[in-house]
């Protein structure tokens, strides 16, 4: 069952990359929330309008406007880092952590999640003012050798659910922290990183 269910969605990634994307990108951000309020953060009560804001965001950025960004890194590249998948994975998601997450990613994250839950523009980008470096630090974390692994060492067929599964992992990194600013001007990302797979790990 979870092969044929498995062979599908490879099937569709192939033949309407753009829709599978679109909606493997909503459903993670819908799951990553749920886990991150209900397990890690202990909520009583599940807050629908920020599940709805991280849905819209894994829906219209992680899932379409992240793919065709994703495509267009191997125009940039020189033939030397595109000889093998390794090379080029790491070279792709070189700028992806330090030109795309910092520049593009993170920015949109916090002024569309915070408007759709109702903050203005302003309070957008304070949320991101506060916030957005410890998520950018988190991403290099998480990201570079989350990438490393994959290209490296996972199976061709494979890394695609490698792929997935960090993504969940991330979205609800990238939600916690986006709901638990510093109380204290700028910490560390790392202690905050740390602490979100800890409550992870635990859960597992």
């Amino acid at each position: 069952m979870a092969r044929r269910l498995w062979a599908s969605y490879t099937k569709a990634l192939v033949e309407r990359p753009v829709t599978t994307n679109i909606l493997t990108g909503g459903s993670l951000g819908f799951t990553g929330d749920i886990v991150c309020q209900l397990a890690m953060e202990r909520q009583e009560r599940m807050d629908w309008r920020r599940c709805l804001a991280m849905t819209a965001f894994g829906t219209v950025y992680s899932g379409n406007v992240s793919y065709w960004v994703y495509k267009s890194y191997s125009l940039f590249l020189p033939t030397a880092l595109l000889k093998t998948p390794l090379r080029e994975g790491l070279s792709c998601s070189a700028i992806d952590n330090f030109v795309h997450v910092p520049l593009l990613y993170t920015p949109c994250f916090y002024i569309m999640t915070e408007v759709i839950r109702g903050a203005t523009f302003k309070e957008a980008q304070d949320a991101f003012k506060t916030s957005g470096p410890n998520s950018i630090v988190a991403c290099w974390a998480m990201w570079l050798p989350y990438q490393a692994v994959n290209f490296g060492y996972v199976a061709p067929a494979y890394r695609t659910a490698f792929m997935n599964i960090g993504c969940l992992v991330w979205n609800v990194i990238l939600d916690f922290i986006a709901n638990n600013p510093p109380k204290e001007g700028l910490v560390l990302a790392e202690s905050q990183y740390e602490e979100a797979r800890g409550v992870l790990t635990v859960g597992a």
